[in-house]
């Protein structure tokens, strides 16, 4: 009877929670073979537990991991003076940084009010799917309106990539408009001081 009440106790604490208990019991009767067992028993729960325990503490470490990831991509992608904008595979933006609101003309308030796929402006859609369709970089040079009705001239660079497991084209804008009209201020010069010097010379 005590051995059967000590088996008795063991299995109430492993069912409480104590994988440390065990019976512990001797002997080559029924009783010894069921304490054995018993004991394999717990030592097998007892192991599964720490496992999943390790598991689980993993599968934390790599969630926060991937948030980390997440949040320093999105802090990189807002930071960039360049327009940003990820469409996905239908050539549907799903999302653009604020340099981009910004260079057709947004303001933040009108950026927070709406989406990205309402982002009336980028014209260079076409290219997007040319990118998705070759699998290959696309460069274009264009001129944009803006929100005001302004034009801007834009060079964007579409890259295709892989965004959660799917394809997606990430499309970088730079606005050189101010680059473009200081170059050509800059051969306007060049041209006109070529003239003088010619006139210089005939003179």
């Amino acid at each position: 009877t005590r051995r059967t009440a000590r088996l008795v106790r063991a299995a109430e604490q492993l069912a409480a929670g104590d994988l440390s208990a065990r019976s512990e019991l001797g002997g080559d009767d029924e009783l010894g073979r069921l304490s054995r067992a018993f004991d394999a028993m717990a030592l097998r729960v007892a192991e599964t537990r720490i496992r999943l325990q390790q598991d689980i503490a993993e599968r934390a470490r790599v969630q926060q991991a991937l948030e980390t990831s997440a949040e320093e991509y999105r802090s990189m992608f807002n930071a960039s003076i360049d327009g940003l904008a990820l469409w996905n595979a239908e050539a549907e933006m799903v999302d653009a940084n604020p340099a981009l609101w910004r260079m057709y003309g947004y303001s933040e308030e009108e950026r927070l009010a709406s989406t990205p796929s309402r982002l009336a402006g980028p014209s260079y859609r076409p290219d997007v799917l040319r990118c998705i369709d070759s699998a290959k970089p696309v460069h274009a040079g264009i001129t944009e309106a803006r929100n005001d009705g302004s034009s801007r001239e834009i060079e964007v660079h579409a890259i295709p990539m892989q965004y959660q497991g799917k394809p997606h084209v990430l499309t970088i804008a730079r606005d050189v408009t101010d680059e473009k009209r200081s170059a050509e201020e800059l051969a306007r010069q060049r041209e006109a001081l070529y003239q003088r010097e010619k006139l210089a010379a005939l003179g």
